[in-house]
């Protein structure tokens, strides 16, 4: 019985000891050491953000060449890491050749990048597309571990028959993120520049709410983005598709529908701690112009009044039925909540089942509806047009399904409050939802609202579509 004793307790002992031992062996996540720009070249290469192959050695030496070059650049950039620097030229090919890749080092290091050609997202079709040619632009992702300081980028580009560019350089510069709201945003919240690129990083608090961005880029065109939570959410020209690159050209050759302005102007944003709190901010420079500008974050971010209008009715597929005429209705989102008021007849089915039915008294129900529609807008309010919204929700009205009926109340709530007309007439004369949403949708396509968020999670659609007495 001893003996079998001490095998039972060696056995155990050896058991827990390879518990132990296989717990010890278990794969960790290894947090990357903090890599030197201006010290580390090689460690800073092998790290960057590229599609393509690691080669230790110098670069292949390329050779001056008139027909095959990078012709027109971007001498400078400032960055933060955990970004994307993005590389915008324009070069020059023979017909004959064919551009096969490129060629990516920080100067100084002992390895470099063989990257293959692929056409960006940048260069199919007509929105973003480069007004250039032989534009490109290099996505080259900077990652969270490298410290601030100065860089020098090399790149090439090679041809299908082995020829080889002479380098280009960018000089950059990795910056500290800005903690904006860490002390009741006075810290900075406004830059300038003359770089051709530039990104800058703000992270803006625990708290939700709107945030606006107001920018100048004076008379020589930049084109600005702004990327939230990994999002492309506002810009100077058409929203960038995911994995986009800003689209690049000459001076002489960049217009507004490219995002290239030189003017004055802001963005909205809401800011939702929950979904990020890292805001960034890219400022684009067309090539071969010095350029200035300044974008300034105004303020932390607050709670301020919104007023939407929904219809039920998508603009592409809309019925003159009264069968299935749909519902338009505003919400007034202050303070985080939401009221929703619509125009709804006593004789509605919804409504008798609610047993909201009230005789002579006024046709307008608070909180019937309970989401968006198909199609929405959005308007931020101040105090005068909260002060005019809430003075005509207070009126007295009565439905008429030909003459005054939801849309009619709904189109007249914003023309009202915010002084913009929206078309709710078809071509009977009748007022219905569906010409409400096909005002919306050419509106938000012709004149953004700048307004990118909506407060409401779900859309409404729990009623009855027809509105036949």
């Amino acid at each position: 019985m001893k003996k079998t004793s001490f095998i039972t307790i060696l056995l155990t002992a050896l058991f827990v000891a390879s518990l132990f031992t296989l717990e010890g062996c278990k794969s960790k996540d290894v947090i990357p050491s903090s890599i030197d720009p201006a010290t580390q070249p090689t460690e800073f290469t092998d790290a960057l953000g590229l599609s393509g192959k690691i080669k230790k050695g110098p670069m292949p030496l390329g050779k001056q060449d008139a027909t095959f070059r990078i012709e027109k650049a971007q001498a400078s950039a400032s960055i933060t890491n955990d970004n994307s620097l993005f590389v915008p030229f324009v070069y020059a090919i023979k017909p004959s050749q064919k551009l096969k890749g490129f060629y990516v080092q920080i100067k100084g290091s002992a390895s470099y990048w063989d990257i293959p050609y692929v056409i960006k997202p940048a260069r199919m079709g007509a929105v973003n597309e480069n007004p250039e040619k032989n534009g490109f632009v290099l996505d080259v992702g900077i990652p969270k571990h490298i410290l601030n300081g100065k860089f020098e980028l090399l790149y090439q580009i090679y041809d299908d028959k082995g020829n080889v560019s002479a380098p280009a350089s960018m000089k950059g510069e990795l910056v500290s993120s800005v903690d904006y709201c860490a002390n009741g945003g006075m810290t900075l919240g406004r830059v300038s520049g003359q770089d051709g690129i530039t990104v800058r990083s703000f992270e803006l608090g625990d708290k939700p709410g709107w945030v606006t961005i107001k920018y100048d880029t004076y008379t020589v065109k930049d084109r600005i983005d702004i990327k939230y939570a990994g999002e492309w959410v506002r810009s100077t020209g058409p929203l960038l598709a995911k994995n986009q690159t800003p689209p690049i050209g000459q001076c002489n050759n960049v217009a507004p529908a490219q995002g290239f302005v030189g003017k004055a102007g802001e963005f909205t944003i809401y800011y939702d701690p929950k979904k990020g709190k890292k805001l960034d901010i890219y400022v684009s420079g067309c090539l071969d112009g010095g350029t200035q500008w300044v974008v300034e974050i105004t303020d932390c971010p607050s709670e301020r009044v919104l007023l939407g209008v929904h219809s039920s009715e998508p603009a592409n597929n809309c019925s003159l039925d009264c069968n299935n005429f749909g519902h338009a209705w505003i919400s007034l989102t202050d303070n985080g909540k939401t009221t929703y008021y619509g125009l709804w007849p006593d004789w509605s089915s919804d409504i008798k089942k609610l047993g909201l039915s009230n005789g002579a008294s006024s046709d307008l129900r608070r909180n019937v509806e309970n989401g968006s529609g198909d199609e929405t807008r959005y308007y931020l309010l101040d105090k005068t047009q909260l002060a005019r919204l809430d003075q005509f929700v207070n009126r007295y009205f009565e439905y008429d399904l030909t003459t005054y009926n939801c849309s009619s109340f709904a189109a007249e709530a914003v023309a009202i409050t915010v002084g913009e007309r929206l078309n709710i007439i078809n071509d009977y004369g009748t007022p219905t939802p569906c010409s409400l949403s096909k005002s919306i949708n050419l509106l938000n396509k012709t004149k953004p609202t700048e307004v990118n968020y909506s407060p409401i999670g779900i859309k409404f659609s729990s009623f009855n579509r027809a509105f036949c007495k």
